[in-house]
């Protein structure tokens, strides 16, 4: 997103400089003036009209690059750890409607459960790899996942390098994967998770 911008603006100060120079900032002004001048009065509205609409248009699109910066830091999903004994009392409290249960990984005695307030279009799970520090083999795949269901791993959270990893779609194309590994600085699990933007999910926003 930043090279994007840095991009534009280095290309339209390029094209604003040269127009300047090659006519002079005095003698761009006076030859602005004139043609204003010879203009009619349909004409001067029919070219105010185009400024704002111009104007307006940029204005869409930053608002827009705003807009896409901020979802990028929004979270629609919850991911609840807990220990395996506790999950009863969780299920029988009905906070969670689980709609699929998944055992990854050898040992089980940790759980964590997914509930999206917006549709997942899938979500992966990997075996991650630790000398190419990234996913390897696909483990299981779901999709899609409606608002407000969750979905039920029963795992065991590493210490430091992850075991798994969970890459899911979200309604708006973004991209999310989650490392499975202990938290060891606030023990919040969400903190492991990489958003990304996808080329779908700049349209998403450019269109919506």
């Amino acid at each position: 997103m930043k090279r994007i911008l840095r991009f534009v603006g280095i290309f339209l100060s390029f094209i604003f400089g040269y127009i300047l120079g090659e006519a002079e900032l005095g003698n761009f002004i006076d030859y602005m003036i004139e043609d204003f001048s010879e203009l009619d009065y349909m004409s001067l509205i029919g070219l105010i009209s185009s400024l704002i609409t111009v104007v307006l248009f940029i204005f869409y699109i930053v608002g827009k690059l705003f807009l896409i910066k901020q979802m990028k830091v929004t979270l629609f999903e919850k991911f609840d750890l807990a220990y395996y004994q506790d999950t009863k009392n969780d299920i029988q409290k009905g906070n969670y409607e689980i709609v699929e249960r998944l055992d990854i990984g050898e040992s089980n005695n940790e759980v964590i459960y997914i509930t999206p307030s917006q549709p997942l279009r899938y979500l992966n799970i990997y075996k991650f790899d630790p000398n190419e520090f990234k996913k390897g083999e696909l483990v299981n795949t779901i999709g899609p996942v409606a608002n407000g269901h969750t979905i039920q791993i029963n795992t065991y959270l590493n210490c430091g390098m992850p075991s798994f990893s969970i890459e899911f779609q979200r309604f708006d194309f973004v991209k999310g994967i989650l490392f499975l590994a202990e938290n060891g600085k606030t023990g919040i699990l969400s903190q492991n998770l990489v958003l990304k933007y996808t080329f779908k999910s700049y349209l998403y926003y450019l269109v919506k």
